[in-house]
């Protein structure tokens, strides 16, 4: 599944702060042979985490960090055979994960990598997820 990402950090400390991680996902996926001539399986994952970040490491430019999330995900499957074969859930998730940024000056820096480990519980059971984010970091606290 591709998407977007946004995460807001406040810090309460030179290395523990609050998070807010609001991110939404999509993907097209070929369904399995079945009986009633569904082919695509269309899915759907907006998530709204919070929690604390642990900044780990500094070494000179390079910025390593840790952090723990707890929300709620909203995810809904879709087939390409009817717009009536719908459903869509709202449950727990939550998501683990570190980060290695590049610092470019004091006002912006580059992720270079966001592996997080996401868990969802849709359907009465558990999912786990890897999401890799990347990209541009403003840092207006500085």
């Amino acid at each position: 599944m591709n998407g977007g990402h946004v995460e807001v950090f406040v810090p309460f400390s030179r290395k523990f702060g609050a998070v807010l991680d609001v991110s939404g996902h999509t993907g097209t996926v070929d369904a399995p042979v079945n009986i009633f001539g569904v082919s695509e399986i269309e899915l759907n994952q907006f998530a709204i985490l919070t929690g604390i970040r642990y900044e780990g490491f500094q070494w000179k430019s390079l910025q390593g960090a840790f952090r723990l999330l707890v929300g709620a995900a909203t995810g809904s499957v879709k087939t390409d055979l009817s717009d009536e074969l719908w459903v869509e859930s709202t449950n727990f998730a939550a998501a683990f994960g570190g980060s290695l940024t590049l610092a470019l000056s004091d006002l912006i820096s580059l992720r270079l990598i966001q592996p997080n480990l996401l868990v969802t519980t849709f359907g009465g059971e558990s999912q786990t997820s890897k999401r890799f984010s990347a990209g541009l970091v403003v840092n207006v606290n500085r």
